[in-house]
C-alpha cells in the first residue's frame, strides 16, 4: 500500500513541516534534512516512495535527537529510524489483515 507522506507532524510541542524538495541530493548529498531553525523536515523529491518514508522516520529521530540534546551518533539515528519505519509499517499491515474481532 503507498501512503502519503503527512504534510506535518508534532515532535516535543513543535508542528514541523514535511516537504518534498528538488535536488536535495545533489547539492546536499542528503536524501533528507531536519531543518530546526524553520522547522522543517525536507525529503529529495527523487526518492522512491519507501526511500521517502524510510527518509522521513530518519529525519524524525533526527529531530528528536535535536529536541532531547541526547547527542546520538549518526549511526545510531539511522538504526533507529529504521526500526521506527517497521514498526510504524507493521501497525498498518496487521490492522489491514487482522480479523474483525481483533480490530
Amino acid at each position: 500500500m503507498k501512503r502519503k507522506l503527512p504534510d506535518r507532524l508534532e515532535i516535543g510541542g513543535h508542528t514541523i513541516e514535511i516537504l518534498r524538495v528538488s535536488n536535495l541530493l545533489e547539492s546536499q548529498q542528503a536524501y533528507g534534512l531536519f531543518d530546526p531553525i524553520n522547522l522543517r523536515i525536507e525529503i529529495d523529491t527523487s526518492l522512491s516512495n519507501t526511500m521517502a518514508w524510510e527518509t522521513l522516520w530518519h529525519e524524525i529521530v533526527e529531530a528528536i535527537n535535536f529536541f532531547s540534546e541526547a547527542g546520538m551518533e549518526h549511526k545510531s539515528i539511522q538504526v533507529f529510524g529504521l526500526l521506527l519505519h517497521q514498526v510504524a509499517n507493521s501497525v498498518f499491515t496487521y490492522k489491514r489483515h487482522a480479523k474483525p474481532e481483533d480490530k
